[in-house]
């Protein structure tokens, strides 16, 4: 009836007034179960660790190509990089470009995770109209860590019925009906 009253688990029904739902990229799909609409997608994201890197220096700071994607930063006695594309082979020649002596170093191991991208690469943090009592925190676009401390707590004030402390309107789903995206434009 446009409320939350429940949520249905493998372990039975939990009931409750409230739920957050901060699931990732699998928030659409949760949040469809309520009846709500969530435009969260899927994108995996790959990052490559070099053999040791003996010639670069101890202190490197993450440096990002904010017109391709590609980063890179010094991790322990080897290189941490990446960027938008979906495989080694695709990164090799922006990697090349930016950073050419990695075209002598070898990759030791790589790892790849899911950005959870919204439409405008932006989060999407607020309370749903109805359901009422969904709170939301998703689509962060691989800047979840960075905004997490404030997220959490907004996301805390609003399931518990308080004023926020920080106004984080502009972050609600409701900008995509009102024509209010913003367009992340450097998302690494």
């Amino acid at each position: 009836d446009g409320h939350v009253a429940a949520v249905e688990t493998a372990a039975g029904t939990i009931r409750t007034e409230r739920v957050i739902l901060a699931a990732g990229v699998w928030s659409r799909e949760l949040a469809a179960s309520a009846g709500f609409d969530l435009p969260v997608t899927p994108e995996r994201r790959f990052m490559f660790f070099t053999e040791d890197a003996p010639s670069f220096p101890r202190e490197l700071p993450l440096t990002i190509d904010f017109s391709s994607g590609f980063y890179f930063h010094r991790e322990g006695a080897a290189l941490a990089f990446g960027g938008r594309e979906q495989s080694l082979e695709e990164l090799a020649p922006v990697a090349a470009r930016r950073l050419p002596a990695l075209e002598e170093l070898g990759v030791r191991s790589s790892w790849w995770g899911y950005y959870e991208l919204s439409p405008d690469h932006n989060a999407l943090v607020g309370a749903a109209v109805s359901p009422a009592g969904l709170v939301y925190a998703t689509g962060f676009s691989g800047h979840g860590f960075q905004q997490g401390p404030v997220i959490g707590e907004h996301v805390a004030e609003l399931a518990l019925g308080r004023a926020p402390t920080f106004d984080l309107g502009s972050f609600s789903v409701e900008r995509f009906a009102g024509g209010d995206a913003r367009v992340e434009l450097n998302v690494v």
